[in-house]
C-alpha cells in the first residue's frame, strides 16, 4: 500500500486466479474498500465471484481491458501477463505477483 500513487479505498483491483490466495486477496481488497475485478477462466469461479460482489472477467482476454485497473494482483502461477499485456496497463498501476514459481508476470 505505501509503494501505491494512490489509496486503496475506491482503487480499482483487479485479482488474477480465483484460487485460495485469489479468494483471500480480492475479499482483503474489498474489505480495505477497493472496487475489486476477478479474472478467472473457469464458469464456477465466476459465478462465486459474482456472488462475493466482484466484477468477473475471463482471463484468458486480458489483452482487451488491463488499461483500467490502479492495482493488478497475480495469483496464477503460469506466465500469464506477458509484454503485450504490460504495455497495456496504465501508467503509475501498481503490479503484484503473489504466485508461486515460475510466477505469472513476464519482467
Amino acid at each position: 500500500m505505501e509503494n501505491m500513487d494512490t489509496t486503496l479505498h475506491g482503487s480499482r483491483a483487479l485479482v488474477i486466479g480465483f484460487g485460495r490466495v485469489g479468494k483471500l486477496t480480492a475479499h482483503r481488497l474489498q474489505s480495505l474498500g477497493a472496487r475489486v475485478t476477478v479474472a478467472a477462466r473457469k464458469c464456477e469461479d465466476w459465478a462465486w465471484a459474482q456472488a462475493y460482489g466482484y466484477g468477473t472477467e475471463d482471463s484468458m482476454r486480458l489483452e482487451y481491458w488491463m488499461g483500467g485497473f490502479d492495482l493488478i494482483v497475480n495469483t496464477v502461477p503460469v506466465k500469464i501477463l506477458n509484454r503485450a499485456h504490460l504495455e497495456r496497463v496504465q501508467p503509475g498501476a501498481f503490479i503484484i505477483d503473489l504466485a508461486s514459481l515460475p510466477g505469472g508476470v513476464d519482467v
